[in-house]
Formats: C-alpha cells, structure tokens, sequence
C-alpha cells in the first residue's frame, strides 16, 4: 500500500464535536440505519472509559504510561497503525500494563474520504501490524476524526471491528485550550458510561490527568477499559 502523507501534529486536528454525533445518531435511528457502533456505557453504573487517541509516540507514550500506572487506571488506546509500526516496544508496554489496544486506522485517514479498497486496507493493514506485535488483533475502531457513514461501519464490522465513538471531547488536540479549561470541561461533562476522548501526545493532557482521575475517584467512578464498559452494559 502507498503511504499516505501523515498530518503532523495529530492530536491538533479538530474532532468532530460530540453534539454533532449524537444528532446525526438520532437522524439515523429515524431513518432506520443499522449502524453497529459504541458511544456509552450503561447510565445506571458509575463507570467511565479514558480513551487516547493517535499514539503511540516516543518520548510521550511512556510518560503518559507512568501516570496511569501511578494512578492505577486501566485505559483504551486507539493507535495509528504506522506509527505502531514504528514503535511497537511501545504498543507491547500499553499491553503489557494492561491496558487496551485499539485501531485509529493505518494512516489516520477520513473514513469517509477514502475508496472502499482504501478503506479495507487501512483496517487490515492495522490489524496485522497489532497481531504481529501482540500476538492477536484489536477489536475496536475509532474513526480518525470521528468521521464515519454507513459504509464505513459496515466495513468495519466486515473486518471484525466495533466502531468505538465518545461522549466527552474536550479539545486536548488544541494547543490553545489551556489545561484548566479541559479540565473544567471534563469534569462538567462525566457521567455514569462514559467515555472520554483524550490524545497521546499533548502536554495539557498529561498536566490534567493525574487531577482529573483523582477527582473522578473521589466521585465514586471505576475507571474501565471500553471493552469492559460495553461487556458490563450488556443486559
């Protein structure tokens, strides 16, 4: 597969905010879409799900690592595949602390800009470097972005993935946002299921951690991965 040019400074790109998700969610549940994807846990449990996205990266991995490990919480990391390809000591000590690992597809691609053929081969070509470096494949995706259609789940759960999206963005990948203010963010919107979007790699984001876990804690929260999450939302 021809490499794609790789944007930098991922964690800089502006998702897509999660009031827009959660209307086009609505728009196809009135339409009837069969759309296979995760975007809470159960509302009734105080659970909540930290997410990070577009890792891994030297230098910053292992940092955000030692917190979590400080801090005794299991997470959910949605990697890049060519970057895990890159660094896959660091993806083995993700696995190895515990934590889960994820696809955030091959090149970090718009789901939804790309052919078909494009698309299966960013989710396989993922899939394979996690086998060879884990010994087995993920079973979640989050879109790059948080773009999606029909057609992008669909191929997603054709390759044996579930389409993971969020329900807390707090803007980390935007180096104007100061650290007291994605804080404040997080903490306004945590709720029982939920599931935070976070990035491998700000500075802010390493800054809040430790005080966001602590202060979720001390509101009653379990931390659990998003495999977790989805498995204790099953009736």
């Amino acid at each position: 597969m021809a490499s794609a040019q790789r944007p930098v400074g991922l964690w800089q790109q502006v998702a897509q905010p999660v009031a827009k998700i959660r209307a086009e969610t609505k728009l196809e549940m009135a339409r009837g879409v069969d759309q296979s994807k995760f975007m809470r846990g159960d509302r009734r449990k105080r659970e909540i799900c930290l997410t990070f996205d577009d890792g891994p990266h030297p230098g910053k991995t292992e940092r955000l690592l030692q917190v979590l490990r400080d801090e005794s919480v299991k997470a959910t990391f949605f990697v890049v595949g060519e970057m895990a390809e890159k660094y896959p000591h660091l993806v083995r000590a993700e696995s190895l602390d515990g934590h889960e690992i994820g696809s955030h597809t091959f090149h970090h691609v718009n789901m939804t800009k790309v052919t078909p053929s494009v698309l299966r081969q960013e989710l396989t070509q993922t899939d394979l470097v996690l086998r060879h470096i884990l010994g087995h494949g993920g079973e979640l995706l989050r879109p790059p972005g948080g773009q999606y259609d029909s057609r992008t789940i669909d191929m997603a759960r054709s390759v044996g993935y579930t389409t993971v999206l969020w329900t807390d963005d707090p803007g980390d990948y935007d180096p104007k946002i100061g650290a007291d203010l994605i804080l404040q963010r997080l903490i306004r919107d945590a709720s029982p299921g939920g599931i935070i979007l976070l990035h491998d790699g700000p500075e802010t984001t390493m800054a809040i951690l430790p005080r966001l876990i602590r202060y979720l804690r001390a509101q009653g929260y379990t931390f659990v991965t998003c495999g977790q999450l989805m498995r204790n939302s099953r009736p």
